[in-house]
């Protein structure tokens, strides 16, 4: 029997509404450990975003990716992207912009 609610003092074992909505300390600081991990972990890995436009065929598209930090000007960023779209059959028309960190 998990719980005794019929009784004068009932044995609480899941139902316990003393420690309802807190979590135990140590789950609070393995919580908080793994989100300043993850700011961390976001901080680290910023890269930059290239917008553009390309072409496939007669199909027009313009949209974004991600380039590494070293690659953060129209200039590095274009040989990188020239390549990603060349796997996927694709022409590069233009670099629009290049946004550092995100």
């Amino acid at each position: 029997m998990l719980s005794d609610d019929n009784a004068a003092k009932p044995l609480w074992i899941l139902n316990n509404s003393a420690t309802l909505g807190k979590a135990p300390p140590m789950r609070q600081h393995t919580l908080l450990l793994a989100f300043a991990l993850a700011l961390i972990g976001s901080a680290a890995s910023a890269a930059c975003t290239v917008e553009y436009k390309a072409k496939k065929g007669s199909q027009y598209v313009h949209t974004r990716m991600s380039v590494p930090d070293s690659a953060c000007s129209v200039g590095a960023a274009t040989p990188i992207v020239e390549s990603a779209l060349a796997s996927q059959g694709m022409q590069l028309l233009a670099i629009v912009k290049v946004t550092p960190g995100g």
